[in-house]
């Protein structure tokens, strides 16, 4: 892979998260898979062309076709180191998920299209959880400000709610994660 602003070969080095080994080849794990793989979707869903805007609306009008995912409550087992990237590539490889999921592919792609991407932790209204407070877990993104919530658009429980300037329902925030990029 051809990297770097002098786009020179790297070898024996980690470059942007992804392990180089002598041969110059990524070394095989979620960061390098990750990584070719919204390469490869973005650039089936954009064009050289496009602005960045309008890339981005492409990456959520990809995520949130209804057409393509599946939909299943899978958690994060812990939010530990890389969970985000594990969630994303999960989703993104075809199997679909939940709204960590869907949170983290599209900050996955906004993050490949060039955006400075946060996945919000916390809890919204709803009782999937059961919880006395009428809360329950829930996830979505933070660009530039503004906010995007592919699982609610998807779902039809929220439509709109794309670049929106405050997160305008009933909620809390548990923790902040930016979706550090390659």
């Amino acid at each position: 892979m051809l990297c770097g602003k002098k786009r020179k070969l790297k070898k024996n080095t980690t470059f942007k998260n992804i392990k180089f080994n002598s041969k110059g080849y990524a070394k095989s794990g979620t960061e390098a898979n990750l990584k070719l793989l919204t390469m490869k979707i973005v650039s089936q869903i954009t064009t050289d062309k496009m602005t960045k805007a309008q890339k981005l609306r492409a990456c959520w009008s990809y995520v949130t076709s209804r057409s393509r995912w599946s939909y299943y409550g899978t958690y994060p087992s812990s939010f530990s180191s890389g969970w985000q990237k594990s969630m994303a590539y999960r989703f993104l490889s075809g199997s679909g998920g939940n709204c960590y999921a869907f949170a983290c592919a599209f900050a996955a792609l906004a993050c490949e299209v060039g955006y400075d991407a946060y996945v919000v932790c916390g809890r919204v209204s709803g009782t999937r959880d059961g919880a006395s407070d009428g809360l329950t877990r829930h996830a979505w993104v933070r660009i530039n400000g503004c906010y995007y919530d592919p699982e609610a658009q998807y779902a039809g429980w929220w439509t709109g709610c794309y670049g929106v300037g405050s997160y305008g329902i009933r909620h809390t925030v548990s923790a902040v994660y930016r979706f550090s990029t390659y």
